[in-house]
């Protein structure tokens, strides 16, 4: 199961238009929220790999936070039941 706090779009655009305005008024505060919290949030893309990753070679344990799931992006694809990168 993959848990992030925030997911910062790239190059995407959400049908639903409370979504979108949301990310409108987010957007200046993005750099802050992400230098705060590090840890909270993601991009599409890195969870879009994560997500991939965990399909194809397994989680090394349950995915439950950003930190599990960067592990799992990051994990070289040499080592089975691993990530992807």
């Amino acid at each position: 199961m993959f848990r992030p706090g925030l997911i910062e779009p790239q190059g995407i655009k959400s049908k639903t238009k409370l979504v979108r305005i949301s990310y409108m008024v987010m957007e200046p505060l993005l750099p802050l929220v992400r230098a705060a919290f590090p840890k909270y949030v993601t991009t599409t893309e890195r969870m879009g790999r994560a997500m991939l990753a965990a399909a194809k070679r397994g989680a090394p344990k349950r995915v439950g936070c950003l930190t599990a799931l960067g592990m799992v992006a990051r994990t070289p694809p040499s080592e089975p039941g691993r990530g992807l990168e």
